[in-house]
């Protein structure tokens, strides 16, 4: 199974961009705020 992320950026109305889980997403919300999915898939054993 691949894993991917859709990152939606309503603010601009953008078309989503596709990420993979082992990309470090930016999170615009806050300035310094990066997600991590690999790690978050790890602790979820998924």
């Amino acid at each position: 199974m691949k894993q991917i992320v859709l990152v939606y950026d309503m603010e601009n109305a953008a078309a989503p961009v596709i990420y993979s889980f082992s990309d470090l997403i930016k999170a615009n919300i806050y300035e310094h705020l990066y997600i991590n999915f690999s790690d978050i898939s790890e602790l979820l054993d998924i």
